[in-house]
């Protein structure tokens, strides 16, 4: 027998961006299965934060678990999961929720919910002008969100070198990456550029070496103007595609706790300061805070965030 640590704490992509974006204070509605059973009532007591109640108890189905085996630096190697529950989150459900759905101004969503319903999304908030913001969860997921001719698309996606490549190959099927002996980078900047294509937005996490942004706009440019009535719009440009890369601040090895919730973290904070407003480089900055305050904490998501507001440097 390994000897290791256990602890266990509320996961899953969606639950965990909106406990993250309730404890920024951003106005967060989350819809989702969870069972009848006793994890169904520990995530329920996870999220007393957010707005409203969208979790449709399932009694014939366990709460979603998955189970992640990290190594001695806190880094996951293994995921196993029972997600079947998710299976329940369909059209016929989500469409109980069209009205705060469409008045919504970001709607997010995550690989683990069927294609049909991610699909059906998609068309809905395309047809009513709302933005997505898709987490590909992992690579087995990633390309749910997306099918080569399919009028729709997220105009957000944040996912890691290797679903970047997966994604990539469902969009952009005539697409020959280049040879092994090519820079990764390179590679990466010309898959995301097709990409940019179709998706407005494509942030790629590189873990411990930051991210790099690919968009139709610059680092100094907000993604959403904040109106008179205080509802935050989004701003599609038509200008060049341009990337730019921002790297993580540096981390002690010893710092490191877990790092199951980091990226969710990360996508969390962005995602609060975009809708302040703010620009490229201030949604990075607090999206990188976040992260490193998921990082040194056992729980995905911290119980609080030291949050600095926004404009304010480190």
């Amino acid at each position: 027998m390994l000897s290791g640590k256990v602890s266990q704490s509320g996961g899953g992509v969606g639950r965990n961006v909106a406990d993250a974006l309730g404890k920024l204070d951003v106005d967060t509605f989350l819809i989702s299965a969870i069972g009848t059973d006793d994890l169904g009532g520990s995530i329920l007591k996870t999220v007393p934060h957010l707005t409203g109640n969208g979790l449709l108890r399932c009694d014939k189905y366990p709460t979603a678990t998955c189970y992640v085996i990290c190594d001695a630096s806190g880094e996951c190697k293994i995921l196993i999961g029972d997600m079947e529950i998710h299976d329940k989150i369909s059209v016929h459900y989500v469409k109980k929720h069209e009205e705060k759905i469409l008045s919504s101004s970001l709607v997010v969503l995550d690989g683990n919910l069927p294609q049909d319903t991610i699909f059906y999304l998609l068309d809905m908030c395309g047809e009513a002008g709302v933005p997505v913001w898709f987490e590909p969860t992992d690579i087995v997921k990633a390309t749910k969100a997306f099918s080569a001719g399919r009028k729709h698309f997220p105009q957000f996606i944040s996912p890691n070198y290797n679903e970047l490549v997966e994604i990539s190959n469902v969009v952009n099927p005539g697409f020959s990456p280049p040879s092994n002996e090519i820079p990764w980078l390179f590679t990466c900047t010309e898959q995301a550029k097709l990409l940019v294509e179709n998706v407005d937005n494509v942030l790629v996490t590189l873990g411990k070496l930051g991210v790099v942004i690919f968009r139709r706009g610059e680092v100094t440019d907000p993604f959403f103007v904040v109106q008179d009535s205080g509802k935050p719009k989004y701003l599609k440009r038509n200008s060049p595609i341009s990337h730019s890369i921002h790297p993580q601040e540096k981390i002690l090895e010893g710092e490191v706790v877990n790092a199951s919730g980091a990226g969710d973290c990360f996508a969390s904070g962005f995602i609060a300061a975009m809708l302040t407003g703010a620009d490229e480089n201030e949604c990075v900055r607090l999206g990188f805070q976040c992260s490193l305050a998921s990082l040194r904490c056992k729980k995905t998501v911290p119980d609080k965030f030291a949050q600095k507001s926004i404009g304010e440097k480190d």
